[in-house]
């Protein structure tokens, strides 16, 4: 990931595009709040052994700030930092009433037990505690290494803490304590719809279109199984054991069926290997960077045929490679606008927590679709109407609603 200096460095390239307060913009360079803590946690064997947590409220003009908590050994001050400013630009676009924010426990949860890692993260909750967690101030998700069980046991924790119930200081739980139907599949459907949208405007659909997916977690997965239900053609997925090519299309449930049972992608029968770079570089109409981050670079943004590239992991394409698939016409779908369905959903379930009513499934998707295409528009417009990339006008359009947020409040002189 970029540094936090590099990243913050793009407010700078928004004051030519927007007349915005300059002094706003110096502030949202600076995160409002850096907390770090060493705590210990007994472990199985009984040694004692202690953890590194962190957390960064990056801007709260907009609302009580909202991110992740990624576990992870290789994880730093720096890099949280700027996983915060990202989650500020996110749910600004997206009109979410929140600010930014992100957490981390440096930790490799492969490596600890099951019990070990309840204690890790009940740890981290317990030693920030109430003062910088709560649906008022700070509401932590999930990120790498978390999952609905351990947002599930954040909760309980905090709860404890404060003595009574608040199922809203923590988002995507498990749906019997408050969390909310549609979260599992909410960023898939997020970019699936960006897609659709992106079709609308190149007077084009979706049936029988081409499809490369890198990535087969939970964003992958879910991604191909909606496009599939809409007749589009997966033509090729990969994950971490390799990648499988069928010019006829594969069946993503299918072949989840054949993973559950323990197998490995790559050892699919029903589709051929094929070198996982190399499947990148393939002739497709749709191209879905599910995996992880600077996938795309400037030694292989020439290779890429494409014709839209839906960034569903966090910066899959680096900056320098970006104004190469541009100049061969390859349409980007930036990751703040294509993969914000998750943060969208998890203020749903704030909404949903604080009026202690639950909405139907179907119920979330029309609110999920609607704003993700109302967004879509409004990006849209404003890359045509100032002749900028999408990228940029993402940028410009969430930076305009923080600029204004902090002039009104009269937080700068």
């Amino acid at each position: 990931m970029l540094s936090y200096e590099k990243i913050v460095s793009k407010l700078d390239e928004i004051k030519d595009v927007l007349d915005l307060n300059q002094d706003a913009l110096e502030r949202l360079k600076i995160p409002e709040r850096i907390v770090e803590i060493n705590y210990p946690i007994k472990m199985d064997n009984g040694d004692i052994k202690f953890f590194k947590g962190i957390r960064v409220h990056h801007s709260n003009p907009l609302g009580p700030v909202k991110g992740g908590t990624r576990l992870h050994p290789e994880v730093d001050i720096d890099e949280v930092k700027s996983l915060s400013f990202f989650m500020s630009i996110k749910n600004s676009l997206a009109g979410i009433p929140a600010g930014g924010a992100k957490g981390a426990i440096i930790c490799d949860p492969m490596e600890l037990s099951k019990s070990e890692l309840k204690r890790v993260v009940k740890g981290y909750v317990r030693y920030m505690g109430a003062k910088v967690f709560g649906s008022k101030r700070d509401i932590p998700g999930p990120d790498m290494g978390c999952n609905q069980e351990v947002m599930s046991w954040m909760l309980d924790e905090l709860e404890l803490l404060k003595g009574y119930h608040d199922p809203a200081s923590i988002a995507s739980k498990r749906i019997s304590i408050g969390g909310s139907k549609g979260r599992d599949t909410s960023t898939s459907q997020g970019v699936v719809t960006s897609c659709l949208k992106t079709l609308e405007k190149l007077d084009d659909n979706i049936e029988d279109k081409d499809i490369i997916i890198q990535g087969f977690g939970n964003l992958g997965f879910n991604a191909a199984d909606i496009f599939n239900e809409l007749n589009a053609n997966i033509i090729a997925i990969s994950d971490i054991s390799g990648a499988v090519y069928n010019e006829n299309g594969i069946d993503p449930v299918d072949l989840k069926n054949h993973m559950d049972k323990g197998n490995k992608l790559v050892n699919y029968s029903k589709a051929k290997k094929v070198d996982p770079d190399k499947m990148l570089e393939m002739q497709c109409d749709i191209l879905l960077l599910a995996a992880v981050q600077n996938v795309v670079t400037k030694n292989n943004a020439d290779k890429i045929k494409a014709d839209i590239l839906l960034e569903g992991a966090n910066g899959p394409v680096t900056i320098d490679a970006e104004p190469i698939l541009l100049g061969n016409d390859v349409f980007i779908v930036p990751d703040i606008l294509a993969n914000s369905g998750g943060a969208i959903v998890s203020y749903f379930e704030k909404v949903q927590n604080n009026y202690d009513f639950f909405w139907d499934y179907k119920t979330i998707q029309d609110n999920l679709n609607k704003i993700i295409k109302e967004n879509f528009d409004k990006v849209y417009e404003m890359s045509l109407k100032n002749n900028i990339t999408m990228r940029m006008a993402c940028w410009s359009m969430a930076v305009e609603r923080l600029n204004d947020a902090i002039v009104c409040r009269g937080r700068i002189t």
